[in-house]
């Protein structure tokens, strides 16, 4: 058996099946910019903002004020990090209800990963 050089199984790899240097896991390349540097999306920066909150309290002041910018991804980071702090008792505001809210309208659309974080973070919310 013959093996081809490693840059051109790794050029063929990236070109054709989407895997490899430079692409994400799903095969879609990055866009390349001039400095070298990966700069992350607003959606990204935004999903990690609310992903490093200590407390339900910092994560429901993000929501309160951006949950216009959420999508998906953003509604159950938030409600796991919620839940993660604290059960329903202290979390009974309206922010929290309509983050619940939007995810439930979401189920029939959601991954297996994002339902399985969201069915966790509702379940801890209403048991405490």
């Amino acid at each position: 058996l013959k093996r081809r050089s490693s840059s051109a199984h790794v050029l063929s790899l990236s070109f054709y099946s989407g895997v490899g240097p430079g692409t994400h896991g799903s095969g879609t390349r990055r866009r390349p910019r001039c400095t070298g540097e990966e700069v992350p999306s607003g959606s990204v920066l935004l999903n990690r903002e609310i992903a490093v909150k200590c407390s339900a309290e910092e994560v429901i002041m993000i929501a309160q004020f951006r949950m216009h910018e959420f999508d998906q991804v953003h509604f159950v980071t938030a409600a796991h990090r919620i839940a993660k702090f604290g059960g329903l008792a202290a979390h009974q505001g309206s922010t929290v209800l309509r983050v619940i809210e939007c995810l439930t309208m979401m189920i029939p659309n959601m991954c297996a990963r994002h339902l399985a974080n969201y069915v966790w973070a509702f379940g801890r919310l209403a048991v405490g």
